[in-house]
């Protein structure tokens, strides 16, 4: 179910404990994985974790992340509940244009859609 609000807080610290882990390596491609598990869930409207970063205040790698993250935690099967049709999950990355998701970064993923549809069912595990 639904997590408890102090589950909740828990939960969003994984953002901050993913970039302790990774920031300040001798490494380009660990420097940017930091970024991403700093900024993954930030939102281009300000809304989201854990600094409630906005627009071009979330780095790109985390901007574009946000919407893997999303496209993954909808299409995938969770412990809480069944992956979504990819229709409805589509529509729902869609309204979130400009607001949870950068405009252009969406609509780069769409543009896309058909490789991003064919890599996601070549790793599925069904």
């Amino acid at each position: 179910g639904p997590l408890t609000p102090d589950e909740r807080k828990v939960m969003e610290r994984h953002c901050e404990i993913g970039w302790r882990i990774l920031a300040e390596s001798q490494s380009e491609l660990l420097d940017v994985a930091a970024i991403i598990a700093r900024t993954h869930h930030e939102r281009v409207d300000g809304g989201g974790y854990p600094h409630g970063l906005s627009g071009n205040d979330i780095p790109f790698e985390g901007r574009i992340a946000a919407i893997a993250d999303v496209f993954d935690a909808l299409t995938t099967d969770r412990i809480y509940r069944s992956a979504m049709p990819l229709g409805r999950a589509l529509e729902i990355m869609r309204e979130g244009r400009g607001s949870h998701f950068d405009a252009a970064a969406l609509d780069a993923f769409f543009d896309a859609l058909d490789e991003v549809i064919r890599i996601h069912e070549e790793l599925s595990d069904h």
